[in-house]
């Protein structure tokens, strides 16, 4: 039921619209007021929010799903993989149901949320990455489980929310459906269903004279035909170590870039630059430099990072170099060079069917997407080299693990996973010809390179063993013959039992070995791409 209350700050009016309220912001004096009972507390938090590249803003109209809509609230939160904001919303018309109706807004996705009663909900601390759960008779998967922090609101809140308050949460798939699990800090659960919004299923609706009216409650809203823009254009950021300026080819979801100034890993989610770490410099060769842009499937992809994985398999070193590819229209690609050959991948939606991959063993069988799959690997790998941007935070040392399984009609299942993520990629090989003719590029002479420089290395090795031998025997033979004349320059003779000299072969190798995990592989880890909700 709609009705009015007064700022206790200033005395400002502010209409409520629903009885559901539970804190505000005045948009008069900034100040947050707690709403119980009628009764309205000032508590004075003010917060300073990062200015989303949104087309919904608090106080504004929109129309999703068909359907006007206005925008009551918004609330920003901060995670280990950047900052989303979710914004509360009631379709006009409605009664003033006690259904929760949400927009969440992470890396330019919209996903349409509602609430729904689970029924029992297992403690956070009793689940993990990749754990199954039921909710509403619908299985999923749970591919995050992470904390984030409330920076702070925007007009009106079903709950109460300030700067510094942390919530726990899960993010489950179905295959067809999203669901988010959100434990707050006073012991309270909800869960939501979603899926992703097309851009032709949400529209803001701009009044007459838009361009020149103030903003309401919250910023301005973005066209859409503003927002595809500005996520192709370059956007430049200044490294706070060095203070070298760097231009992101991805101006929209790179969370991570390496300064090329300083070498330092600089975390870009929240706009403003922050150092993560900074390492000595080095430049390690590559393959397919940063900047080349190809034509794969149809589509040019520009190459946008690279993360060097590096395994240590009982004493035995292997590399692998993945390359972080972008279209125009934001799709990733994930090209992984390894042991002279490439291999491509993208990012697979997980699937109910899907096994837990940490309780698969090498040699497994489990059968998913309609093919029966086997494991050919399951190990961990560190990262060693980053340069370049990222949708992820990679940093030196991050470790990873990961499982390969194989299908012989449908390529490579990669499952990779730490203790917050787990994210599953869908690749296969592709022919070192047609890469080198996308990117005009010559892996393939650096295949022969490396092929040649190990035959010489095998040679170099086999003629030291064969010189080590003939100086063996050389000296045998003037032993020999120096006891022989010294005893028939004495007169004596000189007789002994049978005797024999025997050596055992030495060989002395020596090389290069530059391989790695047998099958393509995207990042998250966050890693992190650690996406938010």
């Amino acid at each position: 039921m709609a009705h009015d209350i007064t700022c206790s700050s200033c005395g400002s009016t502010l209409p409520l619209e629903s009885q559901h309220v539970a804190v505000a912001v005045c948009p008069t004096c900034d100040n947050t007021l707690l709403i119980k009972e009628d009764q309205v507390k000032n508590i004075g938090v003010k917060a300073t929010l990062a200015e989303p590249d949104s087309c919904l803003s608090v106080g504004w109209r929109a129309k999703c799903l068909g359907r006007e809509i206005t925008t009551h609230g918004r609330v920003q939160y901060k995670y280990d993989g950047g900052i989303w904001d979710e914004y509360w919303i009631r379709f006009d018309g409605d009664d003033d149901t006690s259904t929760e109706f949400w927009i969440s807004h992470d890396e330019g996705e919209y996903m349409f949320e509602e609430a729904v009663e689970s029924g029992f909900i297992p403690d956070y601390g009793d689940l993990r990455p990749g754990d199954k759960m039921v909710i509403d008779r619908q299985k999923y998967v749970i591919e995050e489980k992470r904390s984030a922090e409330m920076m702070g609101f925007q007009g009106y809140l079903p709950f109460f929310a300030a700067p510094g308050r942390f919530i726990n949460y899960l993010d489950l798939n179905s295959g067809k459906e999203k669901a988010t699990v959100t434990y707050y800090p006073d012991g309270t659960i909800k869960v939501f269903k979603g899926r992703y919004l097309t851009q032709s299923e949400l529209e803001p609706i701009f009044p007459p004279g838009f361009d020149e009216e103030e903003p309401g409650l919250g910023s301005k809203p973005k066209r859409r035909s503003i927002q595809t823009k500005r996520s192709k254009e370059a956007k430049k950021v200044g490294c706070p170590n060095c203070g070298g300026d760097i231009s992101l080819k991805d101006g929209t979801k790179t969370v991570m870039v390496m300064c090329s100034y300083c070498d330092s890993a600089l975390d870009v989610s929240e706009g403003a630059c922050k150092v993560l770490a900074s390492y000595k410099k080095k430049k390690i060769s590559s393959i397919l430099p940063l900047g080349k842009v190809g034509k794969l499937a149809g589509k040019n992809f520009l190459v946008i990072g690279r993360v060097r994985y590096r395994e240590n398999d009982d004493g035995d070193i292997y590399t692998s170099d993945e390359y972080q590819l972008r279209a125009d229209d934001g799709e990733y690609l994930f090209l992984c060079w390894e042991d002279g050959s490439w291999s491509i991948s993208s990012t697979q939606r997980i699937q109910p069917e899907f096994p837990n991959p940490k309780r698969l063993d090498e040699g497994d069988r489990f059968k998913a997407l309609g093919h029966s799959y086997r494991v050919t690997d399951r190990w961990h790998m560190s990262v060693s080299y980053v340069e370049g941007e990222l949708s992820w935070i990679a940093k030196r040392g991050d470790t990873v693990q990961y499982m390969d399984a194989k299908s012989a009609k449908n390529g490579t299942l990669t499952a990779e996973w730490s203790g917050s993520e787990m994210e599953w990629y869908r690749g296969k090989s592709i022919s070192t010809k047609l890469v080198d003719a996308a990117f005009g590029i010559q892996s393939s002479k650096e295949k022969k390179k490396r092929s040649n420089y190990r035959s010489s290395s095998s040679s170099s090795g086999t003629s030291y063993v064969g010189l080590f031998i003939v100086i063996i025997i050389i000296l045998f033979i003037l032993c020999f013959c120096m006891a022989m004349s010294d005893s028939s320059s004495s007169g004596r003779t000189y007789s002994s039992g049978s005797s024999s000299y025997s050596s055992g072969s030495s060989s002395y190798s020596s090389g290069s070995s530059y391989s790695s995990r047998s099958s393509s592989s995207g990042s998250s880890w966050g890693g992190g791409f650690s996406s938010g909700k």
